[in-house]
């Protein structure tokens, strides 16, 4: 658990204290909870909620420190319900399905704060920076491997947070255009 807690606190630390309150909701964090939490009212947090009245800014501290909270229950819970499932499968797919709307929330809040695209360019220079030798040795390959793959992941959810549909090309059809190629370039050297 301590993982995917480091893994959403870089979007709990950069998160704005409208997105801590939805990440409180999204765990199923009720309005009293949440005040009680805070020291505020119930119909206070109702207002902050239905976005009838701004979070005032002292607040963040408390939701941030709420995320975590908050979070630690409902996987405690998760552990509770899913112990008795028959087979590992259906544990893994309800872990599945716990974290997903969670991952959904981060990579908002990650994009909303810029992070993902300061990533990116940071990405982007260490790939020209490996590309510029002549020669890369072979660890250096498969670091400009991985951070292409991280690049590419990052670039995927850039575009989709920006509501651009993004094609994914089937493996099949990349096999076929590299056949396509091996077999345009026998072509050519047989004549």
């Amino acid at each position: 658990m301590d993982n995917q807690i480091d893994e959403y606190a870089e979007a709990w630390d950069l998160a704005t204290a409208a997105q801590l309150l939805a990440w409180a909701k999204l765990l199923g964090a009720t309005h009293q909870a949440i005040a009680d939490h805070l020291g505020v009212s119930y119909t206070v947090v109702g207002m902050w909620i239905s976005a009838h009245r701004p979070i005032p800014s002292k607040y963040r501290r408390g939701l941030r420190a709420y995320a975590d909270v908050v979070y630690r229950r409902a996987w405690e819970q998760l552990e509770r319900d899913v112990k008795d499932l028959s087979t590992a499968a259906l544990r893994a797919s309800a872990a599945e399905a716990f974290h997903a709307p969670l991952d959904h929330w981060t990579m908002q809040t990650l994009f909303a704060s810029g992070a993902i695209k300061g990533t990116m360019l940071t990405l982007a220079q260490r790939l020209v920076d490996r590309l510029t030798p002549p020669h890369l040795a072979h660890a250096e390959t498969e670091t400009l491997l991985h951070e292409w793959m991280m690049f590419n992941y990052l670039m995927r959810v850039f575009l989709e947070m920006q509501d651009v549909s993004v094609p994914r090309l089937p493996y099949a059809y990349m096999d076929e255009l590299g056949k396509t190629r091996v077999v345009g370039e026998q072509e050519d050297t047989e004549d």
